[in-house]
C-alpha cells in the first residue's frame, strides 16, 4: 500500500470509530443512561450520555451518518 492509501484507510477507520461512539452515546442518551469517563484529574466519573454529546465538540457535525447509510445501527430492545 502506498502512503496515501494507508492514510485514507486510517482516516476511514477513525471516522468509523467516531460514528460508533456517537451512535452509542445517542442510544444511551435516549435511554437516560450515563457513561463512565475519566476526568482531567484522573478521577472516574459517571456522566449522562446527553451531557457528553452536548459538551464534546467532537460530535458537533463532525461525523456525518449519511456516509454510512449502508451500515445499520444496532438497536437492542
Amino acid at each position: 500500500m502506498s502512503e496515501k492509501e494507508i492514510q485514507e484507510y486510517q482516516d476511514k477507520l477513525d471516522m468509523g470509530l467516531k460514528l460508533a461512539e456517537k451512535r452509542m452515546l445517542e442510544e444511551k442518551a435516549l435511554r437516560g443512561q450515563s457513561v463512565v469517563v475519566m476526568n482531567k484529574d484522573g478521577e472516574i466519573c459517571h456522566i449522562p450520555a446527553s451531557q457528553v454529546l452536548a459538551e464534546n465538540e467532537l460530535f458537533f457535525n463532525s461525523v456525518d451518518d449519511t456516509q454510512f447509510n449502508h451500515i445499520p445501527a444496532i438497536v437492542e430492545n
